[in-house]
Formats: structure tokens, C-alpha cells, sequence
């Protein structure tokens, strides 16, 4: 049986994006997009906010960097994945991130607020 390894998430970047380069000149893009949830508390509702870590690469990301800033809404579409490394020091470290398959520009509404 296959699994499955997806993820849509839909929230506002972190940062405004800092295109990077490999040393086999592939362009990538690394963003933190916030998410918003609701949890009962009590009698009230508290608003938590989740951080992502996405990246994205070549043109994608080449595109993002045009087009973004920090607090833009975008929807991403893509799997999780997780680097796994050793450092210069011998210790194991891993980091778990949204690979972005593609990347939604949403228009950037923001409630009004009544007086």
C-alpha cells in the first residue's frame, strides 16, 4: 500500500523572502507562513497561531521573490519532507519542512475595522 504525503495550508509569510542559491546554481526559497486556529478555553475562544517552514525552488521561487512580502496570504500545496545532517561536530540533526509543489498568490484582504 502507498501512502500519502500532502499538505495544503493556507496563511500570510513571516518575512519578506531571501532568494538563496546551491553550489549547482539551483535557486531556492525558504518561508515561514503563519496558520491561524481556534481553541475553546474555558468559556472563550483563544486564536493560536502555528508556524510552517516551506521551501520552494528555481522558478517558483524566483517568482515568490518578485511578488511577496512580508504579511502576503498565499495557499501552498505541497509534502512534507525532512533533510537529515551531520555537523562539523558529529551530531545528528534533522529539520521537517513543506516542500512546495506550487504556490497560490492570494489577493491580500484585510478585514476593516468598524469605528
Amino acid at each position: 500500500m502507498r501512502g500519502i504525503n500532502q499538505i495544503f495550508l493556507l496563511g500570510r509569510i513571516g518575512q519578506d523572502p531571501d532568494l538563496k542559491q546551491t553550489a549547482n546554481d539551483n535557486c531556492y526559497l525558504n518561508l515561514s507562513l503563519a496558520t491561524n486556529r481556534a481553541i475553546r478555553r474555558d468559556d472563550k475562544w483563544d486564536e493560536i497561531t502555528d508556524w510552517h517552514q516551506v521551501r520552494t525552488w528555481n522558478q517558483t521561487a524566483e517568482l515568490c521573490t518578485r511578488v511577496l512580502t512580508k504579511g502576503s496570504p498565499i495557499a501552498v500545496e505541497g509534502h512534507l519532507r525532512t533533510d537529515h545532517w551531520v555537523d562539523q561536530d558529529g551530531e545528528k540533526h534533522s529539520r521537517t519542512y513543506v516542500h512546495a509543489d506550487r504556490i497560490h498568490f492570494l489577493p491580500n484582504s484585510t478585514p476593516a475595522v468598524a469605528k
